[in-house]
């Protein structure tokens, strides 16, 4: 039995909810920085837990650090409230403090967690509703906990009195694709040097454009991580800053789901609110046929966050009747891949030691007229036919697909055949089929070429 000096202060106190949890909540991931001067530091703590209990805030955490910062406060806050909550920050310091300033970074991209943990059970996270959050967070629900646990959507929090940091990195000549590299390089330094544990890492945009948050057992073994990625990329202007915190625990706030998300959420689909969470503030006579798409198609397939955001982007122009930002979102993904696919077909080819271009075409049935300027359809069935070669029938299974009709589609589109307003759902659904497909040819040929798919979507 524990006891009064290990016990929990609450039922969730050792507990955290998957990301994808959150995400599905329609939330996104913010860290703010503070700095406040002067400031009484207990009264700073005191409005902090108020103005959480007040507004009912849930997954934020209040941390105080070390240096020209004060504090660095975590929160996963539903878009409907996140101006607000700067307003509420504010009203809260000027209590404790002379002035202040605060400084954002929202989250676009979770290259990795903590906790490292496997895929998650995602028919358990389509069943998640406000009564079951709720009654799970309050400790009336054992058997679903442990169900939550076991599919990995709950995450059991280790107690660690090691250092722990914040490092940011800020590149002067920043884009994604430079951001993707500065993540490659810490993950590769991480597996090279393991002294730094328990690693998140977070690109997005505001006081800085990757964030890193780790624990040492020694402050020493903070230094060379930045030292290194601050000499790799000098010629592009980074800049590194770590921040210490005071303790091993935060000083205001939980990990529970708050009733300002909940309430934010009234009377919408949390699937669809994931997805697209401006639809339910928008007045579009589109509304209710895009939520019955979403809740009838999309949920059944496994998204990524780049399938998100094409949904995302397409819907969007459907709701405001925008053919041709509808189109625009679907020709990107075209151009994107036959652009990579072109440039890299022939390397992967060679690596996987099957033969000649020209040979595997004609097991492909690519004339020769066209394998000069392949199109995306004849590149889609070459490399495929070589995996199909040289590695196992799963792997085949995985990038197999009806690319003739992958190809139709695409020239539909680029010929303007369609009506893209009139078979707006049609579309999306023929491209959402082979969306799995793509992604997993997609990863094959990055892994065995080294070169990175830099597409939006």
């Amino acid at each position: 039995m524990p006891t009064a000096s290990t016990k929990p202060l609450n039922f969730w106190d050792d507990k955290s909810w998957h990301h994808k949890v959150h995400q599905r909540l329609g939330e996104t991931l913010y860290y703010f920085l503070v700095r406040a001067r002067p400031i009484d530091m207990k009264q700073a703590h005191l409005e902090f837990r108020n103005m959480l209990r007040a507004k009912g805030l849930g997954s934020v955490r209040v941390f105080p650090i070390f240096g020209s910062y004060d504090f660095i406060i975590r929160a996963w806050l539903h878009p409907s409230i996140t101006t607000e909550f700067r307003t509420w920050l504010d009203a809260a310091l000027s209590k404790a403090a002379g002035s202040h300033n605060t400084y954002p970074f929202a989250v676009d991209y979770i290259d990795q967690r903590a906790h490292n943990q496997p895929d998650i059970d995602r028919d358990l996270l389509e069943e998640l509703k406000e009564d079951t959050i709720k009654a799970v967070q309050a400790g009336r629900e054992l058997p679903l906990l442990q169900r939550l646990i076991e599919g990995n959507l709950v995450i059991r929090k280790k107690r660690s009195n090691n250092v722990r940091f914040f490092t940011s990195i800020y590149l002067d000549d920043e884009n994604q694709p430079i951001n993707v590299g500065v993540v490659a390089a810490i993950k590769q330094y991480l597996r090279d040097s393991p002294g730094i544990r328990d690693v998140s890492i977070y690109r997005g945009y505001g006081f800085c454009s990757v964030l890193v948050k780790g624990e040492v057992d020694s402050f020493f073994n903070i230094a060379p991580m930045p030292n290194h990625i601050g000499d790799l990329y000098r010629p592009l202007g980074a800049h590194t800053e770590t921040y210490l915190l005071h303790g091993a625990s935060h000083v205001a706030g939980d990990e529970s789901i708050g009733d300002a998300t909940f309430f934010a959420l009234q009377g919408r689909n949390l699937f669809v609110q994931s997805i697209i969470p401006e639809l339910y503030d928008l007045q579009s006579p589109n509304r209710q046929a895009v939520e019955r798409l979403l809740v009838s198609a999309a949920h059944r397939l496994t998204l990524t966050q780049q399938d998100k955001k094409l949904l995302h982007d397409y819907l969007l122009g459907f709701l405001a009747e925008d053919s041709t930002q509808m189109a625009t979102v679907l020709f990107a993904i075209f151009h994107k891949l036959e652009g990579y696919l072109r440039a890299n077909h022939k390397e992967f080819i060679g690596r996987k030691n099957v033969g000649t271009f020209d040979a595997i075409c004609d097991r492909a049935n690519i004339p020769p007229s066209t394998r000069d300027r392949p199109s995306l359809r004849d590149l889609l069935h070459v490399l495929t036919t070589t995996i199909k070669l040289v590695d196992t029938p799963e792997q085949y299974q995985q990038v197999s697909a009806n690319w003739d009709e992958f190809g139709q589609l695409r020239n539909d589109l680029v010929h303007a055949k369609v009506d893209v307003i009139a078979n707006w759902d049609t579309l999306i659904k023929r491209l959402l089929q082979f969306l799995p497909k793509i992604r997993e040819l997609l990863r094959s040929v990055e892994a065995i070429t080294g070169k990175e798919y830099d597409g939006v979507y």
